[in-house]
């Protein structure tokens, strides 16, 4: 669960300490478990920006973590896509409807 997994990144972080969470949208996963490229048994978290804020904010995780930054991307950094700038291009609220990686930065308070 990802209230659980909070908790402990929460616990083990130090005060001002930083965690970067890289995910794959279940849409990608679902289309590379298709075409062979992800393992079967690989559950994606279904975390958004908006979820994990309604967490931080609860009880018992309020005021121990706070988002440092949220992004979606079309592809992962590594990807040709992203190196060659057609990322760019893409007008930044189309990114954030259909981006397929996203990333999610927590600082420890």
């Amino acid at each position: 669960e990802t209230g659980l997994f909070l908790g402990e990144l929460a616990r083990v972080l130090r005060p001002g300490g930083v965690a970067v969470l890289l995910d794959p949208r279940p849409a990608v996963v679902k289309v590379g478990m298709k075409f062979g490229r992800f393992n079967p048994d690989y559950n994606p978290s279904l975390w958004s920006g908006r979820s994990v804020g309604c967490l931080l904010a609860a009880p018992p995780l309020a005021g121990r973590l706070r988002i440092e930054s949220f992004q979606r991307y079309w592809l992962a950094p590594n990807h040709a896509i992203h190196r060659t700038g057609v990322e760019s291009l893409v007008p930044r609220w189309l990114i954030n409807l259909v981006g397929l990686h996203q990333c999610l930065v927590l600082r420890r308070t």
